[in-house]
């Protein structure tokens, strides 16, 4: 996951009632320390670090000169039917029951719990890890007049505030309920705790239009929210986490674990990654013509020949600036140099986005049903100058 998609994620935010401006602001400062510490990342560890918005593709640090042994034996020998290009390897996962895990519950409080019945104050503090990059989750909802308000406070800074009304949620789930396709182990902080509060209240007339309006300054003008001394609202929280899962599958030096889930809660396990030859310009992917949901997803990373390539097309001498290389100067040498690709679903090309599919994270597109073969096509630039991978998911079986 990168900084880029987390935007989409605040940008998703923005558009779900009750998510307000300060829950949104909470979003962003989750997207601003994973650029840091992917940053940090990166520049202790990765040989190339590809920056260029290449159409269509997810991009990823790695080198081409990493040591790749396929966990399963590689591509099977061509069929009839398909060619498949000298060298790509295929990697099928090793995935247990236990690598599958999906949403945890770490707390729940209701007004409607025996010790709590008819509260209007409601608080608890969780162990979490994972802090800074979605791995867990509060869901409030609140049933009754709309006259009441709720106001939900957590971890350090997050806020949200919102009328009750008829149409809330209930049993509660995560509201964002993604699991990231790839592990996040260099996110971690460790377990932390984090304290949650949620209280029902009737603000004033001055601080629903200030609230509303969005402008932060107006709130030093207007009263303080406090709890009800008494309400007929029924409210509560739940707090969720995805505790990071083992490392089912690696791509250009990214993990995967084994479960993702759509922004809908439908649950996929990544089936496989074929990863291109060296200095291929095309990649061949049968499939059997299953009917279940399967999303596909491109990364690419560069090789030693693009540095050799971003030098050459250097001809204003971005690269010599000794405070550091913008983004922008990245995706100018990138345009030139950086392999663009192509998808194609049984012949037809098909957009790559990480938005219509649902898997948070994923540059990629729906494998519709029934199809045969995906192809991956350098449409532009030189194939050397990188190697790209394939990576399918498909749904998780019913038991």
């Amino acid at each position: 996951m990168n900084a880029e998609d987390l935007r989409s994620l605040a940008e998703r935010a923005s558009d779900v009632e009750g998510r307000r401006v300060d829950r949104l602001a909470e979003v962003h400062a989750r997207i601003r320390t994973a650029r840091r510490r992917r940053a940090a990342a990166a520049s202790g560890g990765a040989a190339v670090l590809v920056l260029a918005a290449v159409v269509g593709v997810s991009v990823l640090s790695g080198s081409s000169e990493r040591s790749q042994e396929p966990v399963e034996p590689p591509t099977p020998t061509p069929s009839e039917t398909f060619e498949l290009p000298a060298g790509e390897v295929t990697y099928t996962p090793d995935i247990a029951p236990d690598d599958i895990h999906g949403w945890d519950t770490l707390a729940t409080r209701t007004n409607t719990q025996t010790e709590l019945l008819g509260a209007t104050d409601l608080s608890t503090s969780v162990t979490v890890s994972g802090v800074g990059n979605m791995h867990w989750e509060v869901t409030p909802y609140c049933l009754g007049d709309p006259d009441t308000w709720y106001r939900l406070t957590y971890a350090d800074g997050g806020f949200e505030a919102s009328r009750c009304g008829p149409g809330a949620q209930v049993p509660v789930a995560p509201r964002y309920p993604f699991i990231v396709p790839a592990s996040s182990d260099m996110f971690i902080e460790g377990p932390q705790e984090e304290p949650v509060r949620m209280i029902v209240t009737r603000p004033t007339q001055a601080w629903v239009d200030c609230f509303t309006s969005g402008k932060g300054g107006c709130k030093a003008d207007v009263s303080p929210l406090r709890p009800l001394e008494s309400t007929d609202v029924e409210f509560g929280f739940v707090v969720f986490q995805h505790p990071v899962s083992p490392t089912v599958l690696e791509v250009f030096d990214q993990d995967f674990e084994a479960l993702a889930m759509t922004a809908t809660g439908e649950e996929l396990l990544v089936a496989r990654a074929v990863v291109s030859a060296a200095d291929a310009s095309t990649l061949v992917v049968p499939l059997d013509p299953s009917e279940q949901v399967r999303v596909v997803g491109v990364y690419q990373t560069g090789t030693p020949r693009l540095d050799e390539c971003r030098e050459q097309a250097d001809t204003e001498g971005l690269l010599d600036d000794p405070r550091g290389v913008p983004r922008s100067a990245y995706s100018e040498l990138d345009r030139q140099c950086m392999p663009q690709l192509a998808l194609r679903v049984d012949g037809e090309r098909v957009e790559l986005d990480n938005t219509s599919h649902g898997l948070f994270g994923v540059t990629g597109s729906l494998v519709p049903p029934g199809a045969r073969e995906l192809t991956v096509d350098v449409v532009k630039n030189d194939p050397r100058n990188g190697r790209f991978a394939l990576v399918l998911w498909q749904a998780r079986p019913t038991e």
